[in-house]
């Protein structure tokens, strides 16, 4: 048997081998990794569903209320319970509660002194019940008893919220006026730093905190106190399709 008919008999197998190697090669370097990227590609769509659904709802809920009315409402809330301690506001609205009411201030102090901004990250237990950020400080004023009457009732219903912890009055022998000694929290909470992500779930305001809201709006602000704060605008460039890099 020649050299030439044993290439004849195994010729067709040789093909055959040839063609299932490229069968093969093709099937690990081109539909295998095509297969992967179909995978990945429903993955991202499924994850852009998500979005979408996310960010259509948001947007349905922002359209119920007008722009304009809820900023004014932001700000009433800021001016109640601010983003940082505000000492001269805070200050400046017990002095002038306590012209309006009559009486004398004769000092006023933060309890335990200033907090750093490191430490106000902290909360203590007390504040994680209150579900906020207390500032203690204490106060004391000097006037008839009406007057002090007044002054108690208006500190504790003025937009800058606080709360009277404890008293002490001190009685004159004499016809000398009161002097009362008040330990008070003055709230307040940081402001958020991130917003969260397009996945973030956001809620209508409920009628209790519009309630609220109408509330402190109903309370007096003080001259002396922080303003509703003005939001500023928005900068950077906007995108009509936030999927689009």
């Amino acid at each position: 048997m020649d050299v030439k008919h044993i290439l004849r008999t195994y010729q067709a197998v040789a093909i055959s081998i040839a063609i299932l190697l490229f069968c093969v090669i093709a099937l690990l370097y081109g539909v295998i990794p095509s297969f992967k990227n179909v995978g990945e590609l429903i993955v991202s769509m499924q994850v852009l569903e998500k979005d979408n659904a996310s960010l259509t709802n948001k947007i349905e809920i922002l359209d119920r209320y007008d722009e304009t009315d809820l900023k004014e409402k932001l700000g009433v809330v800021l001016s109640a319970v601010p983003g940082d301690k505000g000492l001269p506001a805070l200050f400046g609205t017990v002095e002038e509660v306590a012209g309006q009411a009559g009486v004398t201030l004769a000092d006023m102090n933060v309890s335990g002194g200033l907090v750093s901004t490191a430490s106000a990250t902290k909360q203590s237990p007390l504040e994680k019940q209150l579900g906020t950020r207390a500032l203690p400080f204490t106060v004391t004023v000097v006037g008839g008893l009406s007057n002090m009457q007044e002054f108690i009732t208006k500190v504790a219903l003025v937009r800058r919220l606080m709360r009277i912890r404890a008293f002490s009055i001190t009685f004159p022998k004499n016809d000398k006026p009161l002097t009362i000694s008040l330990s008070l929290d003055a709230f307040y909470e940081p402001y958020i730093t991130s917003l969260g992500g397009v996945t973030a779930v956001i809620s209508p305001l409920s009628d209790e905190e519009l309630s609220t809201i109408d509330t402190l709006t109903s309370f007096p602000l003080m001259a002396s106190s922080t303003e509703a704060v003005p939001l500023s605008p928005i900068t950077g460039t906007t995108k009509a399709n936030p999927f689009v890099r």
